[in-house]
């Protein structure tokens, strides 16, 4: 009888085992590269949205085409989509090279509404504007890139929760940990005024889940029949419907602020999927030269970008980039260019969380001391850097 129950353990061992390979193996994932080019040129393709079949991992192209993504280990089939482009499918490898072919869209078919643009897609822009509800936890990666006359740099990102206590108020953060590298503003009397400018531009990161802003840029962009033109059209792709809005100012205007850009939505017009928004190119040599609180400047380009995603979390926010390229002119301390962007991916929404109580940090990542202990910047679903900003960051830690 012992031999008889020791045989049995042993198998029961042995099936235990097998059992957690089988699990382990289907539980785990591989980050995979490659990069989106378009067929005839061969340049890299920004912007491509990249999903999963079951729509659990997504990613974007960078302004070169490069992505990178984490997916299942026994392969999966991925979906690569751009308004401009024909949407097409790949089973990921390793090392991935994707060529697009441009789309045609004299194939699209053209929309015509009765109601204006603006009220044909209310409950679009509503849901947008609400994907925030009490009790919502978003564990987010955020980054900030600051540049300076093209040679000064500052760099900051970090692991960011949002526990959002009430959607129209500011969500409470836990910065998790972060880290900053600053070589743009010596910490002197002379380069005080200009580190103050670099620290105190942009968002509060604990907005930087809003969309309220670009709503409003594209919403006043379709209701403005007068100064925009706007040009709707159903993409059919692969079975996939999408209604694109393509808008962008008319000849003749006087002043500087328009813009132009898309944003689409699902063919049942109720969810937005993606919007794109920047100066126009035709108004940019207008812009004017405003003054603010100390200096005065002149803005070359204002813009966001932004990817929704509606899988079995629900409807939220998925990825999201705001920037500014302006002139800082000061009468004694010279003038100088700098360009800002920054931008969050939700790694995660948790659904009915409350929120802890403590402090709440505020302002930017770069006034916030570095705590980092692990490299949590590594394996996200998030845009890699240009090659131009890995140079940039690896020399800043180098000099860290």
């Amino acid at each position: 009888m012992k031999n008889i129950n020791t045989f049995f353990s042993k198998q029961l061992f042995i099936l235990a085992v097998f059992c957690f390979q089988i699990t382990a193996t289907f539980a785990q994932t591989r980050e995979i590269a490659g990069r989106v080019i378009d067929q005839i040129s061969m340049e890299g393709i920004s912007g491509v949205l990249i999903v999963t079949e079951d729509q659990s991992s997504q990613t974007i192209t960078n302004e070169e085409g490069y992505f990178v993504l984490n997916v299942q280990m026994d392969g999966e089939i991925l979906h690569f989509s751009h308004i401009n482009y024909q949407s097409q499918q790949q089973k990921a490898n390793d090392t991935m090279s994707v060529k697009m072919a441009l789309a045609n869209i004299e194939l699209d078919e053209i929309l015509v509404f009765k109601k204006p643009l603006h009220e044909v897609f209310g409950t679009a822009f509503q849901n947008a504007l609400k994907i925030s509800e009490k009790g919502d936890l978003y564990k987010t990666y955020v980054r900030q890139f600051n540049v300076v006359n093209e040679d000064k740099i500052n760099v900051a990102d970090g692991l960011v929760h949002f526990y959002v206590n009430k959607p129209s108020k500011t969500p409470l953060t836990d910065l998790i940990e972060n880290r900053a590298f600053m070589n743009a503003g010596e910490r002197d009397e002379e380069n005080s005024e200009t580190e103050t400018i670099l620290m105190t531009l942009g968002d509060d990161f604990r907005d930087i889940l809003k969309v309220g802003r670009a709503i409003a840029v594209i919403t006043d962009a379709l209701q403005n029949t007068d100064m925009y033109e706007c040009t709707v059209r159903r993409k059919v792709d692969n079975d996939n419907t999408k209604i694109i809005v393509e808008f962008g100012p008319k000849e003749g205007l006087k002043k500087w602020k328009y813009f132009q850009g898309y944003i689409v939505f699902n063919d049942e017009q109720t969810k937005v999927l993606e919007y794109k928004y920047q100066l126009a190119d035709k108004y940019k040599d207008n812009t004017k030269v405003i003054n603010l609180l100390i200096v005065k400047a002149q803005a070359h380009d204002i813009g966001g970008y932004a990817v929704f995603t509606d899988n079995i979390e629900g409807y939220h926010l998925f990825y999201k980039t705001s920037y500014i390229d302006m002139s800082i002119f000061r009468k004694k301390k010279g003038n100088f260019r700098l360009k800002s962007q920054v931008e969050v991916v939700v790694d995660e929404l948790v659904k009915n969380v409350e929120a802890p109580k403590q402090k709440q940090y505020k302002g930017n990542l770069f006034t916030q001391k570095s705590n980092y202990q692990t490299k949590f910047w590594k394996n996200r679903n998030i845009r890699p850097l240009s090659s131009k900003e890995e140079q940039i960051l690896k020399q800043l830690e180098e000099k860290k």
